[in-house]
């Protein structure tokens, strides 16, 4: 009967202590991952901000192809066919650029916007996980 009763004691104590483990390694583990997101947060924030100062340098440069590429189309003179060849391939010198130019602009836009996704995201998973400890630790407050 002792022996019963004590191996049974043994055994309550022994779950009640890793049911308080598990719970403290389940919240430690929420923490690790709140920590990564940080982390991956703050690389996401530096990386836009990067990719938009490019942005912002190749829209300038943009503008500035743009207006040279929108003169440049203009000033043929049917004059002199030599000179106008000579005109026609610097014309499309610059209209190349001004391609060239406006397509990492596309890029750089796109991956601005796929940054900022990914930020939206990463934000609403870390406030989702900071949701949760709270919750938890209010139950352990109010439990103690």
């Amino acid at each position: 009967m002792k022996q019963t009763f004590l191996t049974s004691a043994l055994a309550a104590i022994l779950m009640v202590s890793c049911g308080t483990q598990n719970a403290k390694v389940s919240e430690l583990e929420a923490q690790k991952e709140v920590l990564e997101l940080n982390t991956k947060l703050t690389k996401l924030k530096i990386d836009y901000e990067k990719e938009k100062a490019t942005t912002d340098d190749l829209r300038n440069k943009a503008a500035a192809v743009n207006s040279k590429a929108n003169t440049a189309t203009t000033d043929f003179s049917s004059s002199d066919a030599k000179a106008t060849a000579k005109e026609a391939k610097q014309t499309m010198k610059v209209l190349k650029d001004t391609e060239k130019i406006n397509k990492d602009l596309a890029s750089s836009e796109k991956k601005l916007h796929k940054l900022e996704k990914e930020i939206v995201k990463v934000q609403g998973r870390l406030d989702k996980l900071n949701q949760q400890i709270e919750f938890v630790n209010k139950n352990k407050e109010q439990a103690k």
